[in-house]
């Protein structure tokens, strides 16, 4: 059963220069600050940034009521 679905393809985020996926794919490079990504990790940022959203709209919310906000 699927709990929640983010995207996590082709997502353009900060980029950290010197790291491992900056000097491992260097196509993945968008200008000089950004990278495209994909994948789980990508999806968990998307996730993270709207949890941080509604928490800060109902910072009472427990982690259960997160889970089951809708």
């Amino acid at each position: 059963r699927v709990d929640l679905i983010a995207p996590g393809r082709s997502i353009v985020s900060l980029r950290d220069p010197g790291s491992y996926a900056d000097r491992t794919a260097p196509t993945a490079r968008v200008g000089d600050r950004y990278f495209r990504g994909s994948g789980t990790s990508q999806a968990a940022a998307v996730v993270s940034g709207g949890v941080a959203l509604l928490l800060q709209d109902r910072p009472q919310l427990t982690p259960d009521q997160v889970k089951a906000a809708r």
